[in-house]
């Protein structure tokens, strides 16, 4: 098979994984690309891939009748819809695009910083390891997923300073943006 090809499979194999566990074929399409890290490599092409590919795995899970993740999460009924939901929803949308607009300026700027490491396969990682000890040293919160992290950060939300979560959130950006131009594994989800 030609490497475009086995690419496009590839992805649609972990997608139909995905699409099963998940029971939600977007989700298990996007995590896909996600996983894979095919980056520059055509987004459509891959995109309708895993969605399809998804979209097969989480049927067939339905079908057999077998586990996927997401049953053990109960959620109450939500008995109707109010306007005043959607309001800290629409500010939230409303502040994510400011968000991801610098994300993406920062995302740009060291992408520059990063370029002269392009072929350093040793350099890199090492860099980024570096800067991942140093924040890490700095503020322990930005390490690891933070799923631990935040119920100490939501018990003790009051007594941090607003310029410290915003300290954390802006360290997050960056660290983020380190992994992905330093060589290391996953993406903006994982």
């Amino acid at each position: 098979y030609p490497l475009d090809q086995i690419r496009v499979l590839s992805a649609s194999a972990i997608a139909v994984t995905f699409g099963g566990l998940f029971s939600n074929p977007i989700a298990g399409g996007l995590l896909a690309l996600e996983f894979t890290g095919l980056a520059g490599f055509s987004f459509y092409a891959l995109l309708l891939g895993t969605l399809l590919s998804a979209t097969l795995g989480g049927l067939l899970m339905h079908l057999l009748g077998a586990f996927d993740l997401v049953t053990p999460f109960a959620f109450g009924a939500y008995e109707s819809l109010r306007w005043a939901d959607l309001v800290p929803a629409l500010l939230l949308g409303v502040l994510g695009v400011p968000v991801a607009w610098l994300f993406g300026l920062l995302d740009g700027a060291l992408r520059k910083v990063a370029a002269p490491l392009k072929g350093q396969t040793l350099l890199k990682p090492v860099a980024g390891a570096v800067i991942f000890g140093s924040v890490g040293a700095l503020l322990p919160l930005t390490l690891f997923s933070g799923e631990r992290e935040i119920s100490g950060v939501i018990a003790t939300g009051a007594q941090l300073a607003a310029v410290t979560l915003l300290l954390l959130f802006a360290a997050k950006l960056i660290l983020l943006s380190v992994c992905l131009h330093t060589g290391f594994a996953g993406g903006v989800v994982f």
